[in-house]
C-alpha cells in the first residue's frame, strides 16, 4: 500500500451545507449510544473548521455518510487485513460506494 494519501471533500456552492450520517450497526460490537455520541463529536470537530454542519440521519433518511464497521472481505474491492493494519477507507463521490466509510472492526477502537 502506498504511503501517499489524498484527502478531498468538495461541496459546491449550491449544495446543502447540512450533511447527514448513519451508522450501520448490523455487525456492531460496541456501545451504540456512546459510539453515536463520539461520531457526532468527530463531525462537530470537523464542522468547526468548515461552513458545514452534520447530524445523524433518522432511520428513514438516506444519509450522506454511511459508516460501517466490517472485517476481512466485506463486499468491496478493499478487504481489511486484520488488527494493526489498515484502519479504515472511504470512497470518493464518483465511486459506486460514494458516501460509505468502512472501519476495520478487528482493530481496537477506544475513546
Amino acid at each position: 500500500m502506498s504511503n501517499n494519501y489524498i484527502y478531498t471533500f468538495c461541496v459546491s456552492r449550491s449544495t446543502n451545507r447540512t450533511l447527514t450520517w448513519k451508522l450501520d450497526h448490523d455487525h456492531f460490537f460496541y456501545d451504540l449510544t456512546k459510539t453515536n455520541q463520539q461520531i457526532q463529536q468527530a463531525f462537530d470537530d470537523w464542522a468547526s473548521y468548515t461552513k458545514l454542519t452534520f447530524r445523524q440521519a433518522t432511520a428513514q433518511e438516506k444519509a450522506d455518510f454511511n459508516l460501517v464497521f466490517a472485517y476481512g472481505n466485506h463486499s468491496d474491492e478493499y478487504p481489511f487485513d486484520g488488527r494493526d493494519g489498515v484502519l479504515a477507507h472511504a470512497f470518493p463521490p464518483e465511486h459506486y460506494y460514494r458516501g460509505y466509510v468502512h472501519f476495520d472492526s478487528t482493530e481496537i477502537w477506544s475513546d
